[in-house]
């Protein structure tokens, strides 16, 4: 999967993978602002649709 167009942790080059919190932006940020590709937007739908279907249920 491609980097991220903002990465307000700046996660570090020997970390292998995602950095702690980096859902972050997908959930909170603007999309158009921060989210400019087209599976940014496609990411920070699925996961606020998550984290939504996790707060109904539970």
């Amino acid at each position: 999967m491609p980097k991220p167009s903002v990465n307000i942790l700046g996660t570090p080059d020997w970390v292998p993978g995602a950095n702690h919190g980096e859902e972050v932006v997908f959930v909170f940020a603007a999309v158009g602002v921060f989210l400019q590709q087209p599976w940014e937007v496609q990411m920070a739908t699925h996961l606020v649709t998550y984290w939504s279907n996790f707060a109904k249920t539970r």
